[in-house]
C-alpha cells in the first residue's frame, strides 16, 4: 500500500447527547457542556477516547458555535469564549489519552445543515475570521464540513489561504445515490467555484452509500490529480429528505449503522483511493452517531491492512 491513511474522531453531538440527554433541546446543543464542569468532562472524556480509539485527528466540539444557534438564546458566554474553550478540550482530551493527535477547527455552515443556503460574503467573512481568531495557537487543520452548497466555502477557502492555513473541505451530499451535493451541484461544479483548492476533500454527515457515491464521483473527476487526500465521515442517520429543517422537525432518525459494516465501508473507501492513478490519502472517521468503537474497528483495520 502506497498512500497514506488518517483517522478522524466520530460524532461529538450526538456522542454527548447520549452521555447528557438535557441538550438535546438546547439551543446552543452540545456548546452548552463546554461551560459547565460536568459538561465539560464529558466532551473532554469523549475527545480522549476517540484519540485512545486512534483518532489521529480530533475535531472541536463548536459546532453549534455560529450566530445560528447562539442567537436562539442569551445564556452563554459568546463566539469568542466558546470556541477558545472548545479547542481547550480538544487539546486536554488528546494531552489525556497520551496520543499525538493533531486539532482540526471545525469551520461550521453558517446555514443550517442540510438546507442548500449560503450566507452573504461579508457575513462568512465576519464569523469564519472571528472563529479563527478565537481558536488560538494550537489548532493544526481548519474543517468547514457539511458543505452543502458550493458558494458556502468559497470563504473558508479565501481565508485559509491568505493565512497559509491547510484546509480540509468536506461536503454533504443527496441520498439519493447521485454523489451529488445538496444544492444538486455536482462535485466538479462545486470545486470550480473555488479560487484554491483544498488539501483534503471529504464528504460527511450523509449516508455511508451517500457518501461512497461522492467519494467515486471525486476520484473521478477534474480535480483528482490536483487534491493531496479524500475520504469521509458519513453519520449513522436514517436518509434525510431534502428539505429537512432541523429547527422544524428535529434531529434526523438513528438507523444505528453496525460497526462491522461501517468498518468494510471505510475499507472499500480505501480501495478506491488506492485503484485511483494519482494515489491520494484516504483521510476516514465518522459524523453523526459513529462513535468511538467504530474508530477503533477503523483503526484497526488500517493497521492491519497497511502491514499485510
Amino acid at each position: 500500500m502506497t498512500n497514506k491513511v488518517t483517522v478522524l474522531d466520530g460524532s461529538m453531538g450526538t456522542a454527548l447527547r447520549l452521555r447528557v440527554p438535557d441538550i438535546k433541546n438546547d439551543p446552543i446543543w452540545s456548546a452548552r457542556l463546554l461551560i459547565q464542569k460536568a459538561g465539560r468532562e464529558e466532551v473532554v472524556k469523549l475527545h480522549c477516547e476517540y484519540a485512545e480509539a486512534g483518532a489521529e485527528i480530533i475535531t472541536t466540539n463548536n459546532y453549534s458555535v455560529v450566530p445560528e444557534y447562539l442567537n436562539r438564546c442569551d445564556e452563554h458566554p459568546g463566539l469568542d469564549k466558546l470556541t477558545e474553550l472548545a479547542v481547550e478540550a480538544a487539546k486536554e482530551g488528546i494531552e489525556r489519552s497520551g496520543k499525538s493527535a493533531k486539532i482540526a477547527l471545525s469551520l461550521p455552515p453558517l446555514r443550517q445543515s442540510y438546507l442548500p443556503e449560503a450566507p452573504s460574503e461579508d457575513e462568512a467573512l465576519q464569523v469564519y475570521n472571528q472563529i479563527i481568531r478565537s481558536s488560538g495557537p494550537g489548532v493544526d487543520y481548519l474543517l468547514a464540513e457539511t458543505v452543502s452548497i458550493g458558494d458556502a466555502v468559497k470563504v473558508p477557502s479565501i481565508i485559509a489561504q491568505k493565512e497559509s492555513r491547510p484546509l480540509f473541505i468536506s461536503y454533504t451530499v443527496a441520498e439519493d445515490g447521485s454523489g451529488n451535493l445538496r444544492s444538486g451541484q455536482s462535485v466538479d461544479e462545486a470545486l470550480s467555484q473555488l479560487d484554491h483548492l483544498p488539501q483534503a476533500l471529504l464528504f460527511n454527515c450523509s449516508t455511508p452509500d451517500s457518501v461512497t457515491a461522492a467519494l467515486k464521483k471525486g476520484l473521478a473527476g477534474k480535480f483528482a490529480d490536483s487534491i493531496p487526500a479524500f475520504g469521509g465521515y458519513a453519520n449513522s442517520f436514517a436518509p434525510i429528505p431534502v428539505g429537512w429543517n432541523h429547527h422544524k422537525h428535529g434531529p434526523p432518525s438513528d438507523s444505528d449503522v453496525k460497526v462491522d459494516l461501517y468498518t468494510n465501508t471505510v475499507s472499500e473507501w480505501l480501495d478506491m483511493t488506492l485503484a485511483t492513478p494519482s494515489k491520494p490519502s484516504l483521510i476516514a472517521g465518522g459524523c453523526c452517531g459513529i462513535l468511538p468503537q467504530h474508530i477503533k474497528s477503523i483503526s484497526d483495520m488500517v493497521a492491519q491492512r497497511v502491514t499485510a
